[in-house]
């Protein structure tokens, strides 16, 4: 390990080399370096800016040149854009440079942690002033370019599938994505998200103490399920405080109705209802046809596609009495749905897809919560014992009737 004396010394050699080139406009420190280091394994990170665009690569041949002088035991080289690149070095000594190399016009600043070190012409202390004054008045200082509640719940969404399927590494993963999100939530609450920020010991005390408790002390699907559920719990209290992240209705419908506890508390107490027992009914159906708007995607561009059925339903002025949302295919994260109505009812619909349901016979039971009860309806179906079921389209049936504001939903199971 390199003592503070030796990183010091590597990194007045390395702008002693680079400010005695001619192809070098500027040199900026950057990261915890610029108020005295974090602590001893903090390394050196750098911007190394050329005044002529056609240099850049030049310039970056004469970094790599500098950098092997200083005996490393690996240089990778990195190209975000044509003309941006980056050169990371390791020192026997487990030092580590961190060096962009770009023109001069494309200086930009990403955190308040930065220092001019070298400036031949004033243009690159100029810029970077500019660059600041950018960034200070910034609302959000750091632009994490995602949707952060989205990603969130489609990591929980697979997280569920895949303790269904007892897939404990898959399922960890998206245990772990789910924290990255609730740990990036967090820092931008705090005001410290800002570039490459990995200081999370800085964060609240009280939300290191709750996040740390997620973590299993057993990998079992009743564990994993468990620690699932005190992230996403977590994750809505950081959400709720949060003035840049937001979770739409159908986006917290959507994370409610794979509830991870909810759903297996909602199929014991299905099964144990005893006079309250779910409601079911065998029908023989002739068959029928859907006809409406398909989703070849994940999960969640599905209320898109009933908001366009609603609209057009509007539109042409057509009296609902039923619905239909078909599964057609389930497969890892996609799946194939189509949300709409018989089939006669929809002419003048434009660009519609349509599936047959075939003749057949189906058990029918009533969802008694709402759509976040689906899951557990489904699955209690497929626990009853005197049943079979049989090869077709499962789906569900939306009843509205004349008069009432909620839906009765039905779940719909080919049996033999």
């Amino acid at each position: 390990m390199y003592s503070s004396d030796e990183r010091n010394e590597f990194f007045m050699k390395m702008i002693e080399k680079l400010e005695s080139s001619d192809l070098i406009d500027g040199v900026v420190q950057l990261g915890s370096g610029v108020i005295g280091y974090k602590d001893e394994y903090s390394d050196i990170d750098l911007m190394v800016s050329t005044s002529k665009l056609e240099d850049v690569e030049s310039t970056k041949s004469f970094v790599h040149r500098t950098l092997s002088d200083l005996n490393p035991v690996y240089i990778k080289e990195k190209q975000f854009s044509r003309d941006i690149y980056l050169l990371i070095a390791f020192m026997e000594n487990s030092l580590e440079f961190n060096v962009s190399i770009l023109p001069s016009d494309l200086l930009n600043v990403k955190s308040p942690l930065w220092k001019v070190i070298v400036d031949k012409t004033g243009f690159v202390s100029e810029k970077m002033n500019a660059e600041n004054e950018l960034f200070q008045n910034k609302q959000i200082k750091y632009d994490v370019n995602i949707d952060i509640a989205f990603e969130f719940v489609y990591c929980a969404l697979s997280l569920d599938k895949e303790l269904k399927r007892n897939n404990f590494i898959y399922a960890l993963k998206m245990l772990e994505k789910m924290r990255e999100y609730l740990l990036l939530a967090q820092a931008m609450n705090e005001n410290k998200k800002l570039h490459q920020f990995k200081a999370y010991d800085t964060l609240d005390s009280s939300f290191i103490e709750a996040f740390l408790s997620t973590y299993p002390d057993e990998i079992t699907v009743e564990k994993l399920t468990a620690s699932g559920e005190k992230v996403k719990e977590l994750f809505a209290e950081v959400v709720e405080q949060s003035s840049s992240i937001t979770m739409d209705k159908a986006l917290h419908q959507l994370i409610n109705s794979y509830d991870l506890k909810g759903k297996m508390e909602g199929i014991d107490q299905l099964l144990s209802k005893g006079e309250k027992e779910m409601e079911t009914r065998i029908v023989q159906s002739e068959g029928f046809t859907v006809r409406g708007y398909g989703v070849v995607g994940p999960v969640s561009e599905i209320p898109a596609e009933w908001d366009r059925l609603i609209k057009e339903i509007n539109e042409n002025n057509v009296v609902v009495e039923e619905s239909f949302g078909v599964c057609l295919k389930m497969e890892n994260d996609i799946i194939h749905y189509i949300a709409g109505l018989k089939s006669e009812l929809t002419e003048g619909f434009p660009d519609t897809k349509e599936v047959v349901i075939p003749a057949g016979k189906f058990i029918v039971a009533k969802v008694e919560g709402g759509i976040p009860d689906i899951p557990a309806t489904y699955d209690n179906i497929i626990q009853m014992d005197d049943i079979k079921l049989r090869d077709c389209y499962d789906f569900e049936r939306y009843v509205h009737p004349a008069g009432v504001s909620e839906d009765v939903i039905e779940i719909w199971m080919p049996i033999e």
